[in-house]
């Protein structure tokens, strides 16, 4: 994730380049912590937003590391997931506190 960079807007033209190099992302640095899924199974995007592709589907009750959180289209929250797979929709996960 590129820090220091404009923010991407909501209008971003989805081209060939934009998937090779996709625009900085504008997140909040957070500590680390522990989400289960909540759903049957949620998309892994490239980037915080329903306009990023799906890197793959994350199905049962995976448990992921948060490192980021950031606003984006189809969600009220995004997080980025450690070890940079993606990004998941906070909306479809559940905190788990008690594993810090």
């Amino acid at each position: 994730m590129r820090r220091n960079a404009k923010c991407l807007p909501p209008s971003a033209v989805m081209t060939e380049q934009y998937y090779a190099q996709p625009p900085a992302i504008c997140a909040s640095a957070t500590e680390a912590y522990p989400v289960c899924i909540a759903k049957w199974a949620i998309h892994i995007r490239r980037g915080p937003g329903t306009e990023y592709p799906i890197v793959r589907i994350a199905r049962g009750r995976e448990i992921f590391m948060i490192t980021a959180q950031s606003s984006g289209t189809g969600a009220s929250q995004w997080g980025h997931i450690q070890g940079g797979e993606g990004w998941i929709s906070l909306d479809l996960t559940q905190r788990l506190d008690h594993m810090n």
